[in-house]
């Protein structure tokens, strides 16, 4: 398992309806350190699950320094493009090789908001 580090992405990427924040904003309880209200934040937040935080993936592959966060979902994984152009990385290569392991399919949402479906073969 990895531990989140720097990494603040989720607190940015996440659309967080209790808190009126939109995706792709950081958060206004978002500090240097983490997250000023983590003992009680919201259930949006607190049912995040970052796939590479409960992986034993690379520390390349961490979504600050990879661009791209990824989150299981029940039947397929989900591909969020953090910054332009990281979807097409050889990091991205790598997670989508690694998930299409265990997932039947990966839906991908790019940074311009252009959405697709990678299949298994």
């Amino acid at each position: 398992m990895n531990n989140c580090g720097d990494c603040r992405e989720c607190c940015v990427l996440l659309n967080i309806h209790e808190l009126n924040k939109a995706a792709r904003e950081p958060c206004q309880h978002l500090c240097e350190t983490g997250c000023t209200i983590y003992e009680t934040r919201p259930k949006t937040c607190s049912d995040f699950e970052c796939s590479w935080l409960i992986s034993d993936w690379a520390g390349s592959l961490r979504p600050d320094l990879s661009g791209i966060m990824v989150a299981g979902f029940s039947d397929y994984l989900g591909l969020f493009e953090i910054r332009e152009g990281c979807l097409t990385s050889d990091e991205a290569k790598t997670i989508i090789k690694i998930a299409l392991g265990t997932f039947k399919h990966i839906r991908y949402w790019g940074f311009d908001g252009t959405e697709g479906t990678i299949r298994a073969t």
